[in-house]
């Protein structure tokens, strides 16, 4: 459990996981359950993909029900699922889902945050290099718990800018601070509760499949793919080479879950 956050943010690309967010947290609502229910709460949808964070730059891709007939856009996903939904016997919650769309998902789409798809941009790999050196992760009894890992391709593109915001929060919090000096009643308001959303963080499943003999008999262009990415994290020491490696060089960092 953790307390209910005012925001979640998460990287976005194929929209699914913010796209089951948002049906989530609608159906919640109106079936009374108390979840992500903070007056403010908001969703930080954050691009992962260059081109796509262009569309959302120019049109507002994503979310903009111009765009609502087409797969793998926010709009999209969240009208199929709200149908599948009633198809299965649950509530029509179709209208609140949309409507929640407009008050409450905020996309983040910045070009120097999200770079090139598949990669860090610089301001990621910092975000990422500062969580390594500093970053823990506490459970719900404050004890630590198992380290995250920030990947260039989607993570990091949404903890930078849950710091960024957060600092910008503090400055705000600061100047208002000093703004009231003067009343002896003044209360510092609470820390702000901002959630970061990545399962595969926490997770690398290894399924029965042997995807090191596999990835052997793919082709050069696919071979090469893999030997050109590298690991960047000191959480995640791991490595791909078809050239002079072995499945030992990651497989430690997997989890066996069949």
């Amino acid at each position: 459990e953790s307390p209910d956050p005012q925001r979640i943010y998460l990287p976005v690309g194929s929209a699914c996981t913010v796209s089951g967010l948002i049906v989530g947290t609608v159906l919640a609502r109106r079936l009374g359950i108390k979840a992500l229910s903070h007056p403010d709460f908001k969703i930080i949808a954050c691009n992962a993909h260059d081109r796509t964070a262009k569309l959302d730059r120019m049109v507002g891709y994503h979310i903009n029900p111009m765009f609502g007939f087409m797969p793998l856009t926010i709009t999209y996903t969240v009208k199929a699922t709200c149908e599948a939904l009633v198809e299965l016997g649950g509530p029509d919650i179709t209208d609140e889902a949309l409507e929640f769309i407009k008050t409450s998902v905020e996309l983040r789409s910045d070009l120097d945050v999200v770079g090139l798809y598949g990669a860090h941009s610089t301001k990621s790999r910092i975000a990422s290099n500062l969580y390594d050196k500093q970053g823990f992760v506490v459970d719900s009894d404050g004890k630590e718990a198992k380290n995250l890992w920030l990947c260039g391709h989607f993570v990091a593109k949404a903890f930078q800018p849950l710091l960024q915001d957060l600092e910008d929060d503090e400055e705000e919090s600061d100047a208002s601070s000093s703004d009231q000096a003067t009343s002896a009643n003044a209360a510092a308001p609470p820390p702000p509760k901002y959630m970061l959303w990545m399962t595969k963080s926490a997770v690398q499943p290894r399924g029965n499949v042997d995807e090191w003999s596999q990835m052997l008999q793919e082709n050069e262009s696919v071979q090469e793919w893999a030997n050109e990415g590298k690991a960047e994290s000191s959480l995640r020491p791991g490595r791909v080479s078809t050239k002079d490696g072995s499945p030992d060089d990651y497989r430690s960092l997997m989890t066996k879950v069949l």
